[in-house]
């Protein structure tokens, strides 16, 4: 007679043996006939939990996990496993809480404090995260995913220099390791180190060729460079056939058809949170027609705040797929009967660009966080402007159909309180103050050379460039030996950390006169920022998307004298207007009036474009169809 321990046993077995050969619904018939066998198997339990924790069937997981602590109350792997599923979803501080659980019941528990560190980086508590790590690696010193992590807290502390030497010890330890070359990438390209950058990126994917993150960084660190659209294209459609799946999952459309039913739209995006995405989704999300339409946003944001919360009062559906697969995340939408689904994110940090591959809905549209092409022909449209995108190339180095607004591709939504305008700091101290308050990923040597020259040609002036990284020593040094190669002064630049409020960011533009905007990566919401506190923002229009952004802003708002055509122009344009105070004065008094009148600053009629575009996809793709 088979005693119930063997035959547990033999269902143990027989659910190893189907996990191995990929057949979890036999897994899990196998695992809940132990538990009817043996009820107060606690292993059972934790073993079924990590299959619908692999299925992302997460509330059965942390059941099963649950029972099995219940079970046995000293069991590290299960407190460890609960701690583990908290952290995917995003939910830190439960993570923190069975993370500790873990390390109290096995105080040698590496991968716990490993976990525990990176749940304390995300919720910005560094000093714990690195004390964690430390832990982890006083117990295993040749652990290459702790060095890692360690050195990803450490570019958070924007300890730049101390963050490389992690990486590299990360790599000495295992020398094909794909991440920590990714991540070295990442280092490089912050402090404005372009090509260095891409060599990283570019090793990780020799090392892995479909490694999904390293294609992503290559094509946003190429628009700080003078790649052409065409360079970029190819690149772009490169990702593409990496990341393409050879049987791509086909989904049977099931939306209502009817061509002026309530449309459904969905956007996609890990920024719904204060980042400069949301200035200008929450200006749309703000007077969308819900009458007409039926908002959907899927949420890749780990670290939620107020504007979160803002953006899901605009939505009728908020729904998180932190930590869920492309595929549920695709069987989502699908299910939701999405009409046009939106990415909101292009290749930039934190993208789910891999749910479009799959098409879930009938029609999508790429626009706003990323300025070109994402290279996947199942997106169907982007949205622009004349001026970003004017017809003719833009057209051939795109995947997606142009779609050109009316009068302006964005539309911006200052903050409900904001400083008072100062008048030009120049009437005070006699000497003009330009600045710039860009990600300095963008100044790349051309730009630091222009401003050089603007600044030799302008007695007295100085520059302040202000930008996280920039608390950094590493960082500064790098751009103050960048700017004494042209013979500029070290007491002529001024570099400026972060500030710890957007009110005290939007303050410092009053120490500003004139704002020059980098090329060939315009800025965005900083050039937004800069016009909204009065301050003037000299552009040079450039020959693609990117750098044809501030020409966009600054002819949307009548401002077109400030738009330049080539670097000369650029610098003399720079040089004239600091000469020109009368202007500078007009201008802190008048641009702001100009802003709210502007098609930039109408909500309510951008919406409008943007659903009389979504109408229009929709009817078209009916009569197709």
């Amino acid at each position: 007679m088979i005693h119930n321990e063997q035959l547990a046993a033999y269902y143990l077995q027989l659910a190893d043996l189907n996990i191995a050969n990929g057949n979890i619904s036999n897994a899990i018939i196998c695992y809940k006939k132990v538990i009817s066998i043996m009820p107060e198997y606690a292993d059972a339990y934790n073993n079924l939990g990590t299959v619908y924790d692999h299925i992302e069937m997460f509330d059965d997981a942390l059941m099963c996990y649950k029972k099995a602590t219940e079970l046995n109350t000293d069991y590290d792997q299960a407190f460890y496993n609960i701690g583990f599923l908290f952290q995917k979803i995003g939910n830190l501080d439960d993570a923190i809480f069975y993370y500790k659980k873990s390390i109290e019941l096995n105080p040698n528990f590496i991968a716990a404090y490993n976990n525990l560190g990176q749940s304390y980086n995300y919720k910005e508590n560094f000093d714990e995260a690195i004390k964690c790590y430390k832990k982890a690696i006083s117990l295993k010193p040749d652990c290459a995913e702790v060095f890692l992590n360690m050195g990803n807290t450490l570019k958070q502390k924007l300890k730049f220099s101390k963050a490389i030497a992690c990486y590299k010890k990360a790599i000495k330890i295992r020398p094909n390791y794909a991440e920590a070359y990714i991540n070295l990438g990442n280092i490089y390209k912050e402090i404005g180190m372009i090509k260095e950058s891409i060599d990283f990126y570019r090793q990780s994917l020799k090392i892995n060729p479909s490694i999904y993150q390293a294609g992503n960084n290559i094509l946003f660190a190429m628009m700080n460079e003078f790649y052409t659209e065409e360079e970029i294209y190819k690149e772009s459609t490169q990702w593409w056939k990496h990341n393409s799946k050879d049987q791509p999952k086909t989904f049977k459309l099931k939306n209502t058809i009817e061509p002026f039913k309530k449309l459904k739209i969905g956007y996609v995006s890990p920024d719904f949170c204060r980042h400069s995405v949301s200035f200008f989704f929450l200006s749309l999300m703000s007077a969308h027609n819900k009458k007409d339409f039926e908002i959907f946003c899927y949420s890749n944001t780990k670290k939620t705040d107020e504007i979160t919360e803002q953006i899901k009062s605009l939505s009728d559906h908020f729904k998180s797929i932190v930590g869920i697969s492309d595929d549920s995340a695709s069987n989502m939408i699908y299910e939701d009967k999405i009409d046009i689904l939106v990415d909101l994110t292009g290749h930039s940090a934190g993208n789910r660009l891999l749910i479009f591959t799959q098409k879930p809905a009938p029609l999508q549209v790429t626009w706003l966080g990323y300025p070109g092409t994402t290279g996947i022909p199942l997106i169907d449209f982007r949205f622009t402007d004349n001026i970003a995108d004017p017809k003719g190339d833009a057209d051939k180095y795109h995947s997606e159909k142009l779609i050109r607004l009316p009068k302006t591709f964005l539309s911006y939504l200052p903050l409900k309180q904001f400083p008072e305008i100062s008048t030009p700091p120049v009437l005070l101290s006699n000497s003009i103050t330009f600045g710039s308050f860009n990600n300095i990923a963008k100044l790349n040597l051309k730009v630091i050379e222009t401003w050089a020259e603007i600044l030799k040609k302008v007695p007295n002036s100085k520059l302040i460039i202000k930008n996280k990284p920039l608390a950094d020593k590493y960082a500064q040094n790098y751009f103050l030996k960048l700017f004494s190669k042209h013979q500029i002064d070290n007491s002529r630049i001024n570099l400026l950390p972060g500030n710890p409020s957007i009110f005290e960011h939007m303050a410092m533009y009053n120490k500003i006169d004139i704002c020059l905007d980098p090329f060939p990566y315009n800025g965005t919401t900083t050039t937004c920022e800069a016009l909204w506190m009065g301050v003037p923002v000299i552009t040079l229009r450039g020959n693609r998307h990117s750098a044809r952004v501030g020409a966009s802003l600054l002819t949307s708002i009548g401002l077109t004298d400030l738009i330049a055509d080539s670097i000369p122009e650029y610098i003399s344009k720079s040089i004239e207007l600091s000469y020109n105070i009368g202007m500078l004065k007009n201008l802190r008094a008048s641009i702001r009036n100009k802003m709210q009148s502007s098609p930039l600053c109408n909500s309510e009629l951008f919406a409008k474009c943007v659903e009389v575009e979504y109408r229009k996809m929709w009817i078209n793709f009916l009569i197709k169809h």
